[in-house]
């Protein structure tokens, strides 16, 4: 039994994660399913109750509709048997032309006015009874209106009144609509609590489910992440001398690879870095790397002593920053990285100090890398023994006086004055 659970947990192991969690997700929505197919099957045998109630409201509010078609067609044809003797304001011949609606017994009211709305004939159904008992009642109003002779030989339709009707329907049974209505709103409410009920005992389902996963899962991922955290601290802090085990055959495991070949790789990159700087650092010339831009990145010893900055206050400068504002105006970056000049740089002192800047272009296909180098030497011996030869060739070492040299080049410039 331990042989075989040992197995188990072997093959589980050699699952990679999208494995587990597609396993897990299968699991879940076959759990899902089965939950909507219950909650479904439900809500059928709900609904065909409901359907039956609707049905039947359905029915009812067909009898409305036709009732008021009904309604309008009759009111229009009382209008029409109602319009002449309205035109010829003969109203006791109202009640003779309407004697036909009259004697149809659906007929409640019969209301005509003239084109004024003074009532000309008023008619309503003698019942001992409440008329509304008998069923659904449409109350319908329509102008009424005749063709009259406007001009010799020209007729048109005038207004000359309106007429109202009330009709009754005797399909529908007292008290049927209301009743149908609470049976309806109860049959809602009723069906509400139970999705409820059913949505919270899935969701509850649910939960527990995803919260067993996620405290399984956890727990497996837990160690091999605070290892990964542990080692990528140390890596943080400098420490490229431990590696890091992998113990793992999914993700987690090629994570763990990958992180150890990066450390491999910042160990050789480091000592690769540290033995550059120790090289700039041993240069007795100032040395600036900068972007392509101009800005400093990077600046050795020399650089520092020469200027009297130290290397946070330079990187991120300007390369012109470092030249005597007597010179800025003439310093231009692309020029200067392509050759030598000789130029002032100005210390945090203010002291300028004559130097020979040599720049070149880095090339790299990384646009990281690629930048500028500049050299600067101090010229301040070479200048000062410039000067000296050039007064010992014009003057004499021991008397101080100018020699013949100098005479002719003194006479030269009277001459051209």
């Amino acid at each position: 039994m331990k042989g075989e659970r040992h197995r188990q947990n072997n093959d589980l192991r050699k699952l990679s994660l999208k494995q587990k969690f597609l396993l897990a997700a299968v699991l879940a929505t076959l759990a899902g399913v089965a939950a909507v197919a219950g909650a479904l099957w439900y809500q059928m045998n709900v609904d065909s109750g409901i359907v039956t109630g609707i049905a039947s409201r359905e029915s009812r509010l067909q009898i409305s509709r036709e009732l008021d078609a009904r309604a309008n067609t009759l009111a229009r044809h009382i209008a029409g048997s109602a319009a002449p003797s309205l035109l010829r304001g003969d109203v006791s011949a109202l009640a003779s032309d309407l004697q036909p609606f009259l004697d149809d017994s659906s007929v409640l009211e019969i209301e005509v006015r003239d084109v004024k709305g003074e009532p000309q004939f008023t008619w309503t159904r003698s019942s001992s009874a409440d008329p509304e008992a008998s069923g659904m009642i449409a109350r319908k109003e329509q102008p009424a209106r005749a063709t009259v002779e406007s001009m010799p030989g020209a007729f048109t339709p005038r207004t000359v009144g309106s007429v109202t009707v009330a009709i009754r329907s005797v399909a529908v049974p007292v008290g049927t609509a209301g009743t149908g209505r609470d049976e309806l709103d109860a049959a809602r409410r009723n069906q509400i609590r139970i999705i409820a009920m059913i949505v919270g005992a899935l969701a509850l389902f649910g939960l527990a489910i995803s919260g067993a996963l996620a405290w399984w899962a956890g727990r497996r991922l837990a160690e091999p992440l605070s290892t990964l955290a542990r080692g990528a601290e140390r890596i943080g802090q400098g420490d490229y001398t431990r590696p890091l085990d992998v113990l793992r055959n999914d993700e987690i495991g090629d994570l763990q690879s990958s992180l150890e070949r990066m450390r491999l790789r910042l160990r050789n990159t480091t000592i690769t870095r540290d033995y550059l700087n120790s090289v700039l650092g041993s240069m007795t010339d100032a040395v600036f790397v900068t972007s392509p831009d101009g800005v400093i990145r990077v600046v050795n010893l020399a650089a520092q002593r020469l200027l009297g900055y130290s290397e946070e206050e330079l990187v991120s400068k300007s390369i012109a920053f470092i030249v005597d504002e007597s010179e800025r105006g003439g310093f231009d970056l692309l020029q200067a990285s392509q050759d030598t000049r000789e130029t002032l740089v100005r210390t945090r002192q203010g002291q300028t100090i004559p130097v020979s800047l040599s720049g070149s272009q880095i090339a790299s296909a990384d646009p990281q890398f690629q930048g500028v180098i500049f050299v600067a030497r101090n010229i301040t011996d070479r200048k000062r023994a410039e000067r000296r030869i050039r007064y010992l060739a014009r003057y004499d070492a021991l008397t101080k006086i100018p020699n013949r040299m100098q005479f002719q080049h003194l006479l030269q410039q009277a001459i051209a004055r």
